[in-house]
């Protein structure tokens, strides 16, 4: 078989961090129907557990506040004890908020329910990488002016 086709086959992974059960579950199928590997955690502590058991996953949806720890304290933590996740994996909140601060993820996704929206957008994060870009517009924008770094 030729090798420079095996990366291809891999099965992409994603790691879904959220409290909220219905979320986490609704999260995992739809990204499974999707031909991903999903792993789920339901606080930080969990996940960080989970990446510690896992291969390093491809895309890493954070839920902003949870009842252990906020997004941003899960990924100070996560830069302590595995700064390459942080270095190489996109970090993505997946939130209801509007914005989300300043930090080392990637950017953001709004919980708003638009399924189609959702799955594209992992799609792009996926493949920008860690590119640092916060808003879904400026992951489209890269593709015609890629020189210009988005914030």
């Amino acid at each position: 078989m030729n090798k420079n086709i095996l990366p291809h086959l891999a099965k992409q992974s994603v790691l879904v961090i959220d409290d909220n059960s219905e979320m986490l579950h609704l999260g995992k199928e739809i990204l499974e129907s999707e031909g991903f590997d999903v792993f789920t955690a339901d606080s930080g502590l969990q996940a960080l557990e989970v990446l510690a058991q896992i291969d390093v996953p491809n895309l890493v949806l954070l839920d902003m506040q949870m009842g252990d720890m906020s997004g941003l304290i899960f990924l100070e933590k996560l830069e302590e004890q595995r700064p390459e996740i942080v270095q190489n994996i996109p970090i993505v909140f997946y939130t209801a908020f509007d914005e989300v601060p300043k930090s080392k993820a990637t950017g953001f996704m709004r919980k708003d329910g638009n399924l189609d929206k959702f799955i594209s957008s992992v799609h792009n994060f996926i493949k920008q990488g860690t590119s640092q870009c916060s808003t879904p517009a400026a992951i489209h924008l890269k593709h015609i002016f890629p020189r210009i770094h988005y914030t």
